[in-house]
């Protein structure tokens, strides 16, 4: 189930690159910080678990 463990801000940062069907495998490399003036600001994720 997607988004089973997912913060949403995750999810909304998620590449093409982070999604691998096959291996039933997403990775979580960045997050979604902000929006401002129409730009997306990503951020790596605050925790090392995240990050693993």
């Amino acid at each position: 189930m997607l988004g089973a463990s997912m913060r949403r801000s995750e999810i909304l940062a998620l590449h093409w690159s982070d999604v691998h069907l096959m291996d039933r495998k997403l990775y979580v490399r960045w997050t979604l910080a902000a929006i401002v003036g129409g730009k997306i600001h990503l951020r790596k994720p605050k925790t090392e678990a995240s990050r693993a």
